[in-house]
């Protein structure tokens, strides 16, 4: 009786506030990187690293998908996905260098993506058990995936300075990639905006 419960109250929850509470109950992803906010100002071309109310670094210019940013994210748009992430997983390198995965797809996009037939109901059911796991959802559906944090790699750094460039991920520079990495951990909040 009380699981059913259970289940009528979270089927109520939207569905950034389920992501939420399931991050927080499997947390399979999450260390000490999770008391860590990720803000990027996409109309800034601004991306900041708070503890709390303090400020540990502010980068700019940074680059976000070609084609702006969006919150209905498809595969291949060359847009950057609008909403809230946890950082996933963590690459040492990578054709850009080292590489901050998140998250995505979030469950509010994947639910817009069932209720539009851009994924399966099946493909539905594997983002919501990952999250609800605190694994990295599959990103292989049309809803894109494999974003998050890079750098310039060997990408010229004045096209970098003037122009959003990226496929749909957040880039900054070589330098800044390696400041980053030393203040982000898996489970840290990503808000782009």
């Amino acid at each position: 009786v009380a699981e059913s419960h259970v289940t009528r109250v979270l089927c109520r929850l939207t569905p950034a506030c389920l992501s939420a509470l399931l991050f927080a109950a499997g947390g399979g992803w999450a260390d000490t990187g999770a008391e860590v906010v990720v803000d990027v100002d996409s109309a800034k071309r601004e991306m900041r690293v708070l503890r709390g109310d303090k400020v540990l670094a502010v980068f700019n210019p940074v680059s976000v998908g070609r084609w702006g940013i969006t919150e209905e994210k498809r595969h291949g748009d060359g847009k950057t996905p609008l909403g809230d992430y946890r950082i996933a997983w963590m690459k040492s390198s990578g054709d850009f260098g080292p590489f901050i995965g998140f998250n995505y797809p979030s469950l509010a996009r994947a639910e817009k993506g069932l209720a539009a037939g851009e994924i399966s109901q099946a493909e539905f059911d594997a983002i919501q058990e990952a999250h609800a796991e605190g694994r990295v959802p599959p990103q292989d559906t049309r809803l894109g995936g494999f974003i998050g944090i890079h750098g310039l790699g060997r990408a010229d750094p004045e096209i970098h300075r003037d122009l959003n460039w990226t496929k749909g991920c957040v880039a900054v520079t070589n330098a800044q990639m390696s400041q980053i990495m030393g203040l982000l951990g898996k489970g840290a909040l990503v808000r782009i905006r």
